[in-house]
């Protein structure tokens, strides 16, 4: 789970950048589903196997007054990519407590898979007023922005995310894509490099920073020939 908003700029840059590729929406689904660091950064987020997906609809219709219960079945839902369910779940939790951050942060997530991006701006905006050192709705909100056309808002989102967690698994390349989309190879390709150091085996990160390494290029032999053509 917390590498779906990463997961989202990479199918979204990759079509940005070569639309005329037919596999990218498969290779963003095999990133999503290659996510394993979900306990980082949510307490109370897992990655549920059957019995544990069971577990959490049980204790949650045992307890549906149970916040953190019923917060883990929506989680549960939204790893198994049943938005409505998760937000079903999520509405009577958050009538009941409308500041409990970890429901708002998953409602953001929730509601953008569902084509509600103001609904989940709001939810994340708040959940980052309640718990402001939580990464991941930095970089939910981040994708958000980068959707909307927001860049530097994205840039400055998925900075944060980054200064909170340095190491969070394809951070650095949400970050790098989004500094792509403004035309800054240079730095972008730091952000590849720095996932790579950090999990050698992303492939994302590695199809990136090609990509990046070949734009970069080509800018520096625009600047050349620039030069090259008013100075001879």
């Amino acid at each position: 789970m917390p590498s779906i908003g990463a997961a989202l700029f990479l199918a979204i840059a990759l079509r940005v950048l070569v639309p005329s590729a037919s596999d990218f929406p498969s290779f963003a689904l095999a990133s999503f589903r290659c996510s394993r660091t979900a306990g980082k950064l949510y307490p109370f987020a897992v990655t549920p196997s059957k019995d544990d997906f069971s577990l959490y609809k049980h204790a949650c219709s045992l307890g549906p007054n149970n916040s953190i219960a019923c917060n883990n079945l929506a989680v549960a839902f939204i790893g198994h990519g049943e938005y409505s369910l998760a937000r079903s779940v999520l509405v009577p939790v958050l009538q009941r407590d409308p500041n409990f951050a970890l429901a708002n942060a998953n409602m953001g997530p929730a509601s953008y898979h569902l084509g509600d991006f103001p609904a989940a701006e709001q939810y994340l905006r708040l959940a980052i007023s309640l718990n402001s050192a939580s990464p991941r709705q930095y970089l939910d909100l981040g994708m958000i922005c980068y959707r909307t056309g927001r860049l530097p808002e994205a840039v400055q989102l998925l900075r944060r995310a980054i200064t909170i967690d340095p190491a969070g698994e394809r951070y650095h390349v949400a970050l790098g894509t989004a500094l792509m989309r403004q035309n800054d190879y240079r730095e972008a390709c730091d952000e590849f490099r720095a996932d790579l150091r950090l999990h050698p085996n992303l492939p994302a990160a590695k199809t990136l920073l090609s990509l990046c390494e070949q734009g970069l290029t080509t800018g520096l032999l625009e600047i050349f020939f620039y030069f090259f053509r008013f100075n001879c």
